[in-house]
């Protein structure tokens, strides 16, 4: 036993404990005989031994999961502005959303064994293996939670947490090997986690150097965790492409010389396809494609006057509808690819009539005048021949009777309409513009270079804007003068009429109410529509009848560059121009700033994480940090069995995880109580703490 007297030596005092274990007495280390040592010894932590070993290679691998997001940021790099659909990159974009390989890192069984503890040979040989699959999967490992998707941005801060809890307790363990103050140990203690790193110098009522240091430390976990997420996004990369686009020319040879004659056969076709446009819904009249695709031209005069002086004349069309079509029938394009934007210019024309509308009596006078005339008669109306030559304007006259049920024309009001109509041409510039096949008509402008294509005789006395097709522009015989027979006899009833009445055709119902083509059973009093809607309603009758006559098969979906009309000798005419695709396709993203930010973070994880793994393989002493049994190894009131002083305090809890501890009373008996953690083993009473009492 020491004493206090002897050469002013301090006595260090210890518990002496037999060989059951039990507490007995205090004594000097000096008095302790060398045959009362502890029955079980242990070396010094050496990294040779398998525990330590185990808990190196684990630290290691925890490194190299760090590292992961180093190769995830490389990654990124390279393969920036790479369209998606290549190989690996949908992978790459799908690793920033997804969770990867450090949330199934985390749930590894080396994930809830405490540092220092014994590992035996098939724990951590199963931990490697998983490991080990682990980081070959780690590319283009996905995982999905059964009810939701958990994203990157979690990942990265729980990471961050278990790598840099581990290293600051590393640290702790290697300072308290070496000496230090109880202050820096409980401040390295407190600072694991980003709340106790700002309520540490609180708590603990110090700053020191390591105070701004575990801040921005702690700051990286947050913004690694959003690198992670917006470092990679996609984006479209737009290509531009020149090509050619080949149209129908509008001025083209007419294909047949009318009813009853040798070339009648495509009126056929021609009439079907003119009457299904006409008797479409109004939704499809709208459009700025037909039923069969083609673009249809607006009526320059229909569209809002252009508002800036820059526009050279340039009219767009609005969004909101309000405006006319040139034809009910649109031009068929070749060339438009499936996919893509594809902008151009077409230059085109379209026939305008101007006409002006009364209505008479049906007189006698009126009946014997129309007598005299030659007329192409339909259903309730009929035309004037018109003055189809070069060298005269077209005119025409539009006649229609509304008569009662039964044939009768007995009537207080006026009967007859009589449209006095002259025909001519307007060329126009038109900006297409088509997402895929899906075109349409953005803007209109009068032509500069008018596609007129005067093949043919060409002699004419007539200016530009009244020399028709139906006057003989562009055609080489005379078939275009049956023009307008055909226009008359393309919709007439076959069915309905009797010897004094016929139901309105086609073409009168149009006239009356182009959205209700179908269900008119009565003709009309066509002379109150004015002046302004029978020219329109003509002039889209004219260019629809037009378009459907020179090409029924381009029109109707089989546009060919070498095809010639039902076996006819004239061709159809075509018009080129070149014109840009833009292509756009995905491709990665890569934001410059947050890459920097994640590689930043993710090199301090990764120099922490093999900070960890050197700091844990010197460390000699067992694991005694941060665990309640070391609290009982040296407690004069814990009756414990000892085994070594070099025994983990992880080791030390599974040895005594039966036995009853309490902070309580142990002197109950005194007025002054003292508080300590004793052992409930009924050798020593420790009684609950009271309100009414006070302690030493």
């Amino acid at each position: 036993m020491a004493r206090a007297d002897q050469e002013g030596k301090p006595a260090f005092l210890m518990e002496a404990r037999p060989e059951d274990g039990s507490l007995s007495n205090l004594s000097s280390d000096r008095g302790t005989s060398s045959s009362q040592g502890p029955k079980y010894t242990r070396r010094a932590r050496q990294l040779s031994s398998l525990s330590a070993l185990g808990e190196s290679i684990l630290d290691l691998l925890v490194a190299i999961i760090c590292g992961y997001f180093i190769v995830f940021a490389a990654l990124v790099y390279s393969r920036r502005d790479e369209p998606l659909d290549r190989s690996g990159n949908q992978e790459l974009l799908d690793a920033a959303k997804y969770v990867s390989v450090a949330l199934l890192f985390l749930s590894l069984p080396w994930s809830s064994i405490p540092a220092g503890a014994h590992i035996r040979n098939s724990s951590l040989s199963s931990s490697l293996t998983a490991c080990s699959r682990l980081v070959i999967g780690a590319a283009r490992f996905k995982c999905y939670n059964a009810n939701e998707e958990t994203q990157n941005p979690t990942i990265f801060p729980i990471l961050f947490a278990g790598v840099i809890g581990k290293f600051l307790k590393a640290v702790a363990a290697i300072k308290l090997e070496n000496g230090t103050s109880v202050l820096s140990l409980e401040y390295l203690l407190q600072s694991r986690t980003v709340l106790s790193t700002v309520t540490a110098p609180l708590i603990l009522k110090t700053v020191n150097l390591l105070t701004p240091l575990l801040f921005v430390l702690w700051a990286l976990s947050p913004l690694g965790g959003q690198a992670g997420l917006r470092a990679i996004s996609t984006k479209d990369a737009f290509t531009n492409t020149t090509n050619n686009f080949t149209y129908l020319a509008y001025v083209s040879p007419f294909t047949n010389a009318g009813v009853n004659s040798a070339s009648a056969e495509p009126l056929v076709p021609i009439n079907a396809i003119f009457t299904s446009a006409l008797i479409g819904s109004a939704k499809a009249k709208s459009l700025a494609q037909d039923q069969y695709g083609n673009v249809k031209v607006p009526l320059y005069e229909s569209l809002p006057p252009a508002t800036s002086d820059s526009s050279r004349g340039w009219r767009s069309v609005p969004d909101n509808g309000d405006y006319q079509w040139s034809s009910l029938t649109g031009l068929p394009i070749h060339g438009v690819p499936s996919a893509g934007v594809s902008t151009f210019n077409l230059e085109t024309g379209y026939m305008v009539t101007t006409c002006n509308v009364s209505g008479h009596d049906w007189s006698d006078g009126y009946r014997q005048g129309l007598m005299n005339q030659s007329l192409w008669s339909g259903a309730n109306y009929a035309f004037t021949m018109g003055t189809g030559s070069p060298f005269t304007q077209y005119n025409f006259s539009f006649l229609s009777l509304d008569l009662l049920d039964g044939g009768s024309t007995v009537s207080t009001d006026k009967i007859l309409t009589i449209a006095n109509c002259t025909v001519t041409m307007r060329y126009v510039e038109v900006q297409i513009k088509c997402n895929g096949q899906t075109c349409e008509s953005v803007a209109v402008r009068p032509s500069n270079n008018p596609a007129n294509h005067t093949e043919g005789p060409g002699v004419t006395s007539l200016d530009e804007a009244h020399y028709t097709p139906i006057n003989g522009l562009g055609q080489q015989g005379t078939m275009y003068m049956s023009f307008l027979a055909d226009l008359t006899n393309a919709t007439n009833p076959t069915v309905g009429c009797d010897t004094t009445f016929c139901p309105p055709s086609v073409v009168e119902a149009y006239l009356a109410d182009p959205a209700n083509t179908v269900l008119q059973t009565a003709t009309t009093k066509l002379w109150k529509l004015g002046d302004e809607l029978i020219s329109q309603r003509f002039t889209q009758l004219f260019n629809t009848y037009w378009i459907d006559s020179i090409a029924p098969a381009p029109v109707s979906g089989n546009f060919s560059l070498e095809f010639s009309d039902f076996g006819t000798t004239q061709q159809y005419n075509t018009d080129s121009t070149l014109g840009t695709i833009t292509t756009s396709q995905r491709v990665i993203k890569c934001d410059y700033k947050w890459l920097a930010i994640l590689l930043v973070c993710s090199l301090v994880l990764f120099v922490i994480g093999l900070a960890t793994v050197v700091l844990t393989a010197l460390r000699r002493g067992p694991d005694v940090l941060d665990r309640f049994s070391p609290l009982l190894r040296y407690s004069r009131f814990a009756n414990i069995p000892h085994k070594s002083s070099m025994e983990d305090a992880t080791e030390q809890s599974r040895r005594l995880r039966n036995m009853t501890v309490r902070l309580g009373d142990i002197r109950p008996e005194d007025d002054v109580g003292y508080i300590a953690i004793a052992v409930l083993d009924g050798t020593h009473p420790v009684q609950k703490l009271s309100k009414r009492r006070t302690y030493a």
